[in-house]
């Protein structure tokens, strides 16, 4: 599915920006119905990603009232998505950076998504063998993330992590139109690129080859939110050593 050009662009450059909707229709359709019936039909956002020891007072006291947990050493704050939104909304109000650098939501999910397209990518774009793709393990991170108006992250590396070569995120906003939430980055050559999270775009991060030797690793954020309500699938795959 992925040709020797684009292999050598991702490998090149560290990144692949795809159409996943029109490559993988099906996988691309059972995710967004994933998505609309069992994530957000029934707010399955449980957990927001900020730090709650750093945030606002009125931030702090809002949480202390609420019927959550806390995760400072993480960074999370569990509980249920009215809740988290409300706490969400109260930050961004009065947001500082410094205090708090990132905020978004997301859940987790069962690895059985987009099968397809990782074992195209680990035979195409990674030169697994038909035997090492019989074994390919499940897919290391699979989350549906959700950035509210004024959610954010601040540039940082995710590094060459131990037994994933690659993350891919995939967007299924509607409504985005210039409204931020935009996936910014640093080329190797310190230009910055974005990549617009427009609806069925999926964008490839290179980490590692399929024997763990580090080979990319771009320094990227998400800038904020203005006005719409940005979804996006999650996920990654492993390398050979971790099978």
């Amino acid at each position: 599915m992925f040709s020797i050009e684009e292999k050598e662009f991702l490998n090149d450059e560290g990144y692949l920006v795809v159409n996943i909707k029109e490559l993988y229709p099906e996988e691309f359709e059972r995710a967004e119905k994933i998505l609309k019936e069992e994530i957000i039909a029934d707010k399955k956002f449980n957990i927001l990603i900020c730090k709650p020891d750093r945030v606002n007072d009125e931030a702090k006291e809002l949480i202390s009232s609420l019927d959550i947990t806390k995760d400072v050493d993480r960074g999370e704050i569990t509980g249920n998505q009215d809740d988290l939104e409300t706490i969400h909304n109260v930050i961004v109000n009065d947001y500082d950076e410094g205090r708090d650098g990132q905020i978004w939501l997301y859940t987790s999910f069962p690895n059985t998504l987009f099968y397809e397209f990782k074992k195209d990518a680990a035979k195409d774009l990674y030169n697994f063998t038909d035997e090492e793709i019989t074994k390919i393990s499940e897919m290391q991170i699979t989350e549906y993330t959700l950035y509210l108006p004024g959610g954010q992250t601040p540039y940082h590396l995710d590094g060459c992590e131990s037994g994933r070569l690659m993350v891919f995120l995939t967007y299924f906003s509607h409504d985005y139109k210039d409204g931020g939430g935009v996936f910014e980055f640093k080329d190797k050559n310190g230009i910055t690129k974005e990549i617009e999270p427009e609806y069925g775009t999926s964008l490839i991060l290179d980490f590692t080859d399929k024997h763990d030797n580090p080979t990319n690793n771009l320094n990227h954020r998400v800038t904020a939110v203005k006005n719409f309500r940005r979804y996006c699938f999650l996920s990654s795959l492993n390398s050979v050593s971790s099978i």
